[in-house]
């Protein structure tokens, strides 16, 4: 029996299971980390298409990814941080997607839609990491030159 067939149409007769799983639509990433340190306060670390860092495959949902990063930026006076996120950057207008869920290092981050900048022709996803630790950006930099694993969903 094909399982995927719409509608489907199942008759049970007897004891039998039958079980059915959707499977996520996920794609998996081997982005190569690259850094950029702006200064002691502000650093960012992951790929970003040109600058720093590589990804293969490099679409998601047709759309070529052109940001997966961690950034941070303290205030010098403070300590305190002025930008301390994760950031995913798809070419075009994407704002039919509203969401993105990036597993890194097994932990999933769900980034909401930030907005689409005409300028550059991106769509944004970003996620506050607020006053908390950054763990991506500390997996990134941990991983600086090396492969890791994203998926995202």
């Amino acid at each position: 029996m094909d399982l995927t067939s719409n509608p489907l149409s199942v008759i049970v007769t007897d004891n039998l299971q039958v079980s059915a799983a959707l499977e996520e639509d996920v794609t998996v990433f081997n982005l190569t980390v690259g850094m950029l340190m702006a200064s002691e306060f502000m650093s960012e670390a992951g790929y970003y298409s040109g600058k720093y860092g590589s990804l293969s495959p490099t679409t998601f949902k047709g759309k070529t990814v052109r940001i997966i990063n961690a950034t941070v930026s303290m205030d010098p006076m403070t300590g305190g941080y002025t930008v301390n996120n994760m950031l995913i950057t798809l070419s075009g207008n994407t704002t039919e997607i509203t969401s993105i869920g990036a597993y890194i290092n097994g932990q999933l981050y769900t980034l909401g839609l930030s907005g689409f900048v005409s300028n550059n022709n991106w769509t944004n996803y970003i996620y506050n990491f607020g006053s908390s630790e950054n763990p991506v950006m500390n997996y990134f930099s941990s991983n600086n030159g090396r492969a890791v694993t994203v998926t995202l969903k």
